[in-house]
């Protein structure tokens, strides 16, 4: 994930965007700048020929600008957050669906040469007279398939491979060492021991930087709401005059209160419509409220059947392993039909098959609630206690 998120160019541009927003924000309540005149003129001068003048806004105009800045930064900043946390889920459920991959094409080249050896045991049988020949042919379109599936799950590895591989920028596939056993048992993420008891508050999913973001959006957007209610407002003028910078001028300072008349109905529109904007910004957040709301009971739900599958088909793949052992064995001492022992070979694929699958999809649906939950995944520390897997261990 560390490596992930350094490479990530979305994240890059999240974090300019930010560093935008909070260099806006350290200006954005400053006074007008003040404006100098300076005038070159033929016949007599007018007396604020050349002048410096000065607008003070009078309304709270500055401190509106500055809040709406504020918090447009801190939403920004909120948004950041929330695609590392998008990133780092990315790239766990890549992980593991690499895993997953990588599982099932150690299990189809196990699937290929538990075939060819049946199919070795298929031909002495014939060549002692024991099967037919159609029976040996059998075992030989039973290869073929095992070939086939072998072909696919190598595919399917890679695509798993390149995914993950571009994610960390990698210029090379990644490749997981699988430690040879009978049941694979994934690597866990090193969760708090605790964490089943953490999730069940709804607190921190409340706190969600989606849910943040949209909050300071809604500020921000009701401060633009007032500070256009406000453009109509009167300002005072300071301004310091000289009709030429030579002899005998005419010069003063006056102060002045510059009040706009009426309205032809720009500001108005203007306003009705920033004010409808705060308006919708807010129900965004009662919105996303309700969409983190569902995936914590989503990803709550998800995480309880992956836990009782994975609990499930361990028990059977341990048993249909034990099962296409005994049948190999007893089709070479000629105690069973090749039937029977395609029946366990095909039981024994199926059943190993779920079982990674499940395996896989329990490691994932347990990160998901933890993310869910509004917890970062790359700031666990790294003494967090390992969970004790349930499944058998390889």
């Amino acid at each position: 994930m560390r490596q992930a998120l350094a490479a990530d160019p979305r994240l890059k541009k999240a974090h300019a965007l930010t560093e935008a927003a909070q260099a806006y924000a350290q200006g954005a309540g400053a006074l007008p700048n003040p404006v100098l005149q300076l005038s070159a003129v033929a016949g007599d001068a007018d007396e604020g020929a050349n002048s410096l003048s000065q607008t003070l806004e009078i309304a709270g105009q500055p401190r509106l600008r500055r809040k709406t800045a504020e918090e447009a930064a801190l939403a920004s900043a909120a948004t950041e957050e929330a695609l590392r946390r998008e990133i780092e889920l990315e790239t766990v459920e890549a992980y593991y669906g690499l895993w997953e991959r990588a599982a099932l094409d150690n299990l189809a080249r196990l699937q290929l040469e538990l075939a060819q050896e049946l199919q070795g045991a298929a031909l002495k049988r014939l060549q002692l007279g024991e099967i037919s020949t159609s029976e040996h042919f059998r075992s030989q379109l039973l290869t073929a398939q095992a070939e086939a599936t072998q072909a696919q799950t190598e595919s399917d590895l890679k695509i798993a491979q390149q995914t993950l591989a571009l994610l960390l920028a990698a210029g090379a596939p990644v490749v997981l060492p699988l430690v040879p056993g009978e049941l694979p048992v994934a690597p866990a993420f090193a969760l708090p021991e605790n964490f089943e008891a953490l999730v069940v508050r709804q607190d921190n999913a409340l706190s969600r930087p989606e849910l943040e973001a949209a909050r300071r959006e809604a500020n921000s957007t009701q401060f633009e709401a007032e500070l256009a209610a406000r453009a109509g407002a009167p300002d005072l003028q300071f301004s310091a005059y000289r009709s030429t910078l030579g002899h005998a001028p005419e010069q003063g300072v006056q102060l002045s209160l510059v009040i706009p008349l009426f309205d032809w109905g720009q500001l108005g529109a203007n306003h009705a419509r920033q004010a409808k904007l705060a308006e919708a910004r807010r129900y965004d957040v009662e919105i996303l409220q309700r969409q983190v709301q569902a995936e914590l009971g989503t990803a709550r739900a998800q995480y309880e059947a992956a836990f009782k599958k994975r609990q499930a088909m361990a028990d059977q793949a341990a048993r249909h392993l034990f099962l296409s052992k005994t049948a190999r064995q007893g089709y070479e001492v000629g105690l069973l039909s090749l039937v029977e022992v395609l029946d366990a070979q095909t039981a024994y694929r199926q059943g190993l098959q779920a079982y990674i699958e499940a395996e896989a999809e329990f490691h994932r649906a347990r990160l998901r609630l933890w993310w869910a939950s509004g917890q970062s995944l790359s700031q666990i520390k790294n003494d967090a206690p390992r969970p004790t897997p349930e499944a058998p261990v390889w």
